[in-house]
């Protein structure tokens, strides 16, 4: 599966020039749901993709979506692409996390705790990519001890890491932080077929098809039965989903 975003071409090609040797940290902002975590996972697709190996012969842009690399990238499977947020969430970082059970807990803002188990993978060169790639997804919600943190790591980075801070509240980063990134700027989509799906997972599915009935059952004699159900469905979604 090639992750590649739709109805962000300047962007891609802004970052497929910076693909041979990305720069330490990167910012990608702009409105909610843009392509902003999409065209993360997609560099990195395109960095490790085998079949479009980077080259001074070839002009093709994006990952081929269909080698090992790449297929292991769309599934979440690949180690050294490891995801933060206000939840942790890639098989690297919760294996790590499970050694110590106690120094995750989940929270709505990033927590100096949650960055604890990503320390100790950075000793380590990445498992099988070109980079280790840290993607810090809502990144306007790390604390100040979580942002001094990570300020540590950029100060002195490890060879082979780099960080990618998605974020539509720039201006809610750490400025010592913004002042060692690149920024990406990604614009508001035309579109409505340009717009990123959701991603929903079998549980919150049901979770979303929970708050539907209770909105049904709470104004099933009420005019504004079907509002109320788009209401709070659309609501559930937005909380989950909020970049």
């Amino acid at each position: 599966m090639n992750l590649t975003p739709n109805g962000q071409e300047q962007v891609w090609k802004k970052l497929t020039s910076l693909a041979s040797q990305p720069p330490q940290g990167l910012i990608f902002t702009g409105p909610p749901h843009v392509g902003k975590y999409a065209a993360a996972k997609a560099l990195f697709q395109f960095i490790n993709c085998k079949q479009n190996a980077l080259n001074q012969a070839t002009s093709i842009l994006e990952p081929c979506g269909s080698c090992m690399s790449c297929k292991k990238i769309a599934e979440n499977k690949n180690l050294d692409l490891i995801e933060i947020g206000p939840a942790v969430g890639r098989p690297a970082l919760k294996k790590l996390a499970a050694e110590e059970p106690t120094a995750v807990k989940p929270t709505d803002n990033i927590s100096v705790e949650e960055l604890r188990p990503l320390k100790k993978m950075l000793c380590f060169p990445p498992f099988e990519s070109k980079f280790r790639f840290i993607l810090i997804n809502q990144a306007h919600k790390l604390t100040i001890a979580a942002a001094n943190s990570i300020l540590k790591i950029l100060e002195e980075p490890p060879v082979h890491t780099r960080f990618i801070f998605i974020t539509h509240e720039r201006s809610l980063l750490l400025p010592t932080i913004i002042s060692r990134c690149q920024f990406i700027q990604f614009k508001p989509l035309s579109s409505y077929n340009d717009f990123e799906e959701p991603e929903l997972d079998a549980e919150f599915s049901k979770y979303i098809l929970n708050q539907s009935q209770n909105a049904y059952s709470s104004c099933k004699d009420n005019h504004g039965c079907a509002y109320q159900i788009a209401h709070q469905t659309l609501y559930a979604i937005h909380l989950k989903n909020r970049l």
